[in-house]
């Protein structure tokens, strides 16, 4: 079972690396300690596997990705046994741990822009759609603070807002004469924007238009940032995976006109030492180049993001390749194509007289539709599709020039992986949006080795089609979460089944053989000073009797935390877990 050292991280500050570190042992081999983060606000995490580094486990969050809100994050930590650990220990993805952002420079209010009518305008129709533009240098715009008045009338709980675009249809035509139009927003910092008031007027006669520069009514940003690491070794020689420095410059650009949005940047990583760049080049690259191009109905994505579909088909992998987007009322489509791994060439190293062939990397190719509808925020219903495979046809070599020159004595050190995934997910909203009920089901087809002429032909199937539609779904691969929350006490549940053969090569996180139920409920009482969580978790594997045994697990816990202005906090905290196998066959002895 891996064990984690983990000391954790409160603070980052505004232009600081920010450095994640673990120590991971275990009395079986290790097979991979990811890192899972997002910035708060966020409702996905992404995944990136951890570097060991002399004797820890590193991953430095991109600076891009941490938003002024800050960060939350926890680690998992898999070995070959398929044993699972995390820190924090219970309900990492529920309650991770919490970085606050510290920022030098200070964070700038949202800057607001009319698109649709311009400011002071004359028109000859009365038919107006309000246009409004946004641009927050933060990325941290509150929602929930936007406010809109026409001609004195709030008309906020009619606005569409999309990405960076605010619009409104009025009911009516405008009549002839003066109209006004008040818009007030702040960010999540409460930095509110200086209150904004525009006047536009509608005529009888067309008046003469003035044709305006295509970037008359632009608005044009550009940030410029560089970051620079030391970690030089004293007294010993240079660890040769852990480089003595980091130079990280960063460029984003914005382009914002009418309802046409346009953002590009790039981070680069690299040394001013030769062999730490020489060594990189054996590694996933670490530089992130991406570009977006947005309107309120389509959206154009390239270069490095991380999509997601849902828990049990894509979520958290990044994608070098496109992400597109198509919005419409309720209807929303994503298309995703590219590489969630890039080919790295096999090469050799030497060691005096002695050499060495290291295996190179396969490009992972994916492609992916995702199609959902959403019914007033009420209903959402979608279904997803997921191809990824290695891309064995394009691999180089430094020793042999390609993968089918290599010997088959070093081909054998290859393996290839082909992958379909196909699922279904629904979301539906109870009393006012207080209780949410979210559901997953999906099929794999999993083939382990495509190098293999055997193995190619021996795909792993969790759906069988000699089997009815309802004994695929309820012996399938599912998972099903529930949560409640009021001004008493919040609760939260799941109930998942995901057999052994299922995978998906768009979520590494995903644990198989195991089926089990988690239970969570927490109270605060006197105004927030006193905190109480109750949790419960019964899990087991073995689900197709495959093994001698069936493991049980079942962990409860409990905790109290009590805070009072000008003392010391207080923690209790409980936990008892239970570890039992019960045997299959008649003539294994169980074990508790």
């Amino acid at each position: 079972m891996p064990i984690i050292l983990h000391k954790q991280v409160t603070k980052t500050f505004e232009g600081q690396p920010l450095i994640i570190e673990a120590i991971v042992t275990d009395n079986d081999a290790l097979k991979d300690v990811t890192l899972f983060y997002r910035a708060k606000g966020e409702s996905n995490f992404r995944n990136e596997l951890m570097n060991l580094e002399v004797n820890d486990y590193r991953f430095e969050i991109p600076s891009e990705d941490i938003g002024v809100e800050g960060i939350e994050y926890y680690i998992e930590a898999v070995d070959s046994s398929d044993n699972r650990a995390y820190v924090p220990e219970i309900d990492p993805e529920d309650y991770p741990y919490q970085i606050s952002y510290v920022s030098l420079s200070g964070p700038s209010a949202p800057d607001v822009l009319l698109l649709n009518p311009e400011d002071g305008s004359e028109n000859t129709d009365g038919h107006q759609l309000i246009i409004v533009s946004l641009y927050d240098e933060e990325d941290d715009i509150d929602v929930a603070s936007i406010k809109m008045e026409v001609d004195g009338v709030d008309v906020t709980d009619g606005l569409e807002i999309n990405q960076d675009l605010i619009s409104y249809v009025p009911s009516t035509d405008f009549a002839l004469g003066s109209h006004s139009i008040k818009f007030f927003i702040s960010d999540l910092m409460k930095n509110e924007s200086p209150p904004m008031s525009w006047t536009f007027f509608i005529k009888e006669e067309a008046e003469l238009k003035v044709k305006k520069p295509f970037l008359a009514d632009a608005k044009i940003k550009g940030v410029i940032n560089y970051e620079s690491e030391f970690d030089a070794f004293s007294g010993k020689n240079q660890p040769e995976n852990r480089p003595s420095d980091t130079q990280k410059p960063s460029v984003k650009l914005t382009f914002n006109k009418k309802n046409l949005m346009a953002t590009v940047g790039i981070v680069l990583n690299k040394h001013f030492d030769p062999a730490a760049n020489e060594v990189d080049k054996n590694r996933q690259p670490l530089d992130r180049l991406r570009f977006s191009i947005a309107t309120p109905i389509i959206s154009f994505k390239g270069g490095d993001h991380n999509p997601s579909f849902s828990k049990l088909t894509l979520k958290g992998a990044r994608v070098r390749g496109t992400v597109t987007d198509l919005h419409y009322k309720g209807l929303s489509t994503q298309f995703v194509y590219g590489r969630t791994k890039q080919m790295i060439s096999g090469f050799a190293s030497f060691s005096g007289d002695s050499s060495v062939y290291n295996k190179g990397t396969f490009s992972r190719k994916i492609i992916g539709l995702s199609t959902q509808f959403n019914y007033h925020d009420i209903v959402e219903v979608g279904v997803n599709y997921l191809q990824v495979e290695d891309d064995t046809t394009t691999l180089e070599d430094e020793v042999y020039g390609n993968f089918s020159a290599i010997p088959d004595s070093l081909q054998n050190k290859y393996t290839a992986q082909s992958n379909t995934v196909a699922g279904v997910n629904s979301r539906v909203k109870l009393f006012g949006g207080k209780t949410e009920v979210v559901s997953y089901w999906a099929a794999s087809i999993m083939t382990e080795d495509i190098i293999d002429p055997v193995s190619r032909n021996q795909d792993v199937s969790t759906y069988n089609s000699d089997e009815g539609l309802l004994k695929n779904i309820s012996e399938g691969t599912y998972l099903v979460e529930f949560t409640n929350r009021n001004q008493y006490f919040d609760l939260k549940g799941s109930f998942k089944r995901i057999p052994r053969l299922f995978s998906s090569l768009g979520n590494s996180s995903i644990q198989t053989d195991i089926q089990g139920l988690k239970l969570d409920g927490r109270t605060k009482l006197s105004n927030n000073q006193i905190m109480l969580i109750l949790g419960y978790e019964n899990t087991h594997n073995n689900l197709d009797l495959l093994d001698i045994q069936t493991v049980r697990n079942a962990t409860y816990s409990g905790n109290m935390t009590m805070m009072k202005p000008g003392l010391p906090g207080l923690n209790l905290g409980y936990r008892f877990m239970t570890h039992k196998g019960e045997a299959v066959a008649e003539d294994t002895v169980n074990l508790s």
